[in-house]
């Protein structure tokens, strides 16, 4: 491309027509877009819990079949503790109390409170996990959306160029 002319004249009924052939964008903002949205696919592919990657909500969970044995999967590949998990999932299914240091480690926010439902326990629980998993690699998750984020702001970049270069063509 380095070496293609600036601009092609013709004539068209007679009269001399000239066409800029040069972009008024940069390649180079499309090839940064497409690298920063490469990075961020390989960090959320491969340091974002597989919980987070598989379902966004509770819902979609169930909605999956997934049940008991697939949160204890999830739990583990988080890297939750089994042993606060199942005092958590004790406080839910058996409305058994935690300790006042098992209360403020597992439950800081105050969400996790008895439920006597089954639907109700897999999504508390469910939730649970989908937190500390989303807590525990927070790094990885931020540069991916830092990065994603990055992209798109190349692009609308290139698309605001094009905008401009079109109105002012216009104009004149």
């Amino acid at each position: 491309m380095a070496s293609a002319p600036d601009s092609a004249s013709f004539n068209v009924l007679g009269q001399p027509m000239t066409i800029d052939l040069r972009l008024p964008f940069s390649w180079e903002a499309f090839f940064f877009a497409a690298l920063s949205f490469t990075v961020a696919n390989l960090v959320f592919v491969l340091k974002c819990p597989k919980i987070i990657k598989d379902h966004r909500t509770a819902a979609h969970f169930r909605s999956a079949g997934k049940g008991w044995g697939q949160l204890l999967d999830y739990r583990a590949e988080a890297g939750f503790d089994e042993k606060d998990f199942f005092k958590i999932h004790r406080l839910l299914v058996k409305g058994e109390a935690l300790s006042e240091e098992d209360e403020k480690k597992l439950n800081p926010q105050r969400r996790f409170f008895p439920m006597k439902q089954t639907e109700g326990q897999y999504n508390a629980l469910f939730f649970a996990i989908h937190e500390f998993a989303e807590h525990s690699r927070r790094l990885p998750l931020w540069i991916a959306n830092i990065l994603y984020a990055l992209g798109l702001g190349l692009i609308v970049s290139v698309l605001v160029q094009n905008l401009l270069a079109v109105i002012r063509v216009v104009a004149h």
